[in-house]
């Protein structure tokens, strides 16, 4: 689909595609005309395609509808309330009445510009993206349209940000305060804070934990189940869909161990009803006050998980074990959280040290002595400038 300005003619030239064939082609005096006839030329040739479900010409908001069902059977409830805040918030205003045959890229791209002009970041309009990417791949694979417009729409390319996460001073700093201030029948607030931190474990994943999965024995945790707080039950599966064994460290299995012979639920950190605590509660009335306390700067609970990666990986972790620990089915995920240090960096600058005898030579660059001339007058290198230019 093209339309653009022909300076020789001095008009806008309108060439509507459809399906990698060419319609026919018309010039207009000025582009919104041109723009216009585009949009129709191809609603007509859409319809003398459409057969079956797809004659119907649905809105978007029943395309919707159609994915929604799809949707609900394999995705968790945490991740289908995302898409609905995405649906009402941001693309139904602009798409949900339209019909298929209306719809072009210019109304995705007023989406997505609406909202970095909110201040919204691009990595909140990809995921808007991905998500009417989902819906209309969804349709055209089934059938209920002729013409995909979001196939050639892309994400925005982001700017790299590294993640957050504490360093080793930091973390320590948080501990040795909820340590000294959790005590008695409040231990356990100590102990998600270890288990968090210890384990690379995402915060569903700790509240999911029961005790038969802590394996004393073998020093190993068996993360198989995540804690949805919206749908308020137990999922038995990980976001990496398959269950993973995490070292158990040594100092959590002795706080684990003391808690064990008080707990009274089948979960690590349940309620006096036997059900995992809310996170929600738990980010605002002990997360968010603690970091404040210990002096630490504001940070999401996620980024314990950061911390794990990035501290495993400068004490000297693989990161293929690493990949493993979290979960990871691809190493270039994992490598997005092993951060290195500035620090880090300088102290294995001198890693690599070669042997190379007690012979070799500091070559002087700055030296500036004039080159020797030759018999034919042209300038000879030395032995030593011959190796400094190779």
């Amino acid at each position: 689909m093209t339309v653009y300005y022909n300076k020789t003619n001095k008009a806008w030239r309108s060439e509507p595609w459809l399906n990698k064939e060419r319609l026919p082609s018309k010039s207009f005096h000025n582009k919104a005309l041109a723009q216009k006839y585009e949009r129709e030329t191809i609603a007509e040739a859409e319809k003398k395609l459409l057969t079956g479900s797809q004659a119907q010409d649905f809105t978007y908001n029943e395309i919707y509808d159609f994915w929604f069902v799809s949707a609900s059977s394999r995705k968790r409830d945490t991740s289908l309330v995302k898409d609905v805040q995405m649906h009402l918030q941001y693309i139904k205003p602009t798409l949900g009445h339209l019909r298929m045959t209306q719809i072009s890229s210019m109304h995705l791209e007023k989406i997505i510009s609406g909202m970095l002009k909110k201040g919204l970041t691009k990595a909140s309009a990809n995921k808007v993206i991905q998500h009417f990417k989902a819906v209309f791949n969804h349709a055209f694979n089934n059938e209920y349209i002729a013409r995909n417009p979001s196939r050639n729409y892309k994400q925005l390319k982001l700017d790299f940000k590294e993640m957050e996460y504490l360093s080793q001073e930091e973390m320590d700093q948080l501990l040795s305060y909820t340590n000294e201030k959790y005590t008695g029948t409040d231990r356990w607030k100590h102990v998600l804070y270890l288990t968090l931190f210890l384990t690379g474990a995402r915060l569903g994943e700790v509240l999911g934990l029961e005790w038969h999965r802590i394996q004393f024995a073998t020093n190993t945790i068996l993360i198989g189940q995540i804690w949805c707080a919206i749908s308020n039950k137990v999922i038995y599966t990980t976001k990496g869909k398959k269950d993973r064994v995490v070292p158990l460290n040594s100092l959590l299995k002795k706080e684990l161990g003391a808690m064990k012979n008080h707990s009274k639920g089948s979960f690590l950190f349940g309620d006096v009803q036997g059900r995992p605590i809310d996170p929600k509660n738990f980010r605002s009335r002990n997360w968010d006050k603690d970091l404040k306390a210990a002096g630490i700067r504001k940070l999401r609970i996620h980024d314990a998980r950061h911390t794990y990666a990035s501290l495993f990986v400068m004490s000297g972790g693989s990161i293929y074990d690493l990949k493993k620990v979290l979960g990871h089915a691809d190493v270039k995920t994992t490598e997005r959280y092993a951060h290195l240090s500035a620090d880090h960096l300088a102290s294995v600058r001198d890693i690599i040290k070669p042997n190379i005898g007690s012979k070799a030579e500091i070559i002087n660059l700055g030296a500036t002595h004039p080159p020797q001339k030759s018999e034919r007058g042209q300038d000879e290198f030395t032995q030593e400038s011959r190796m400094s230019v190779c």
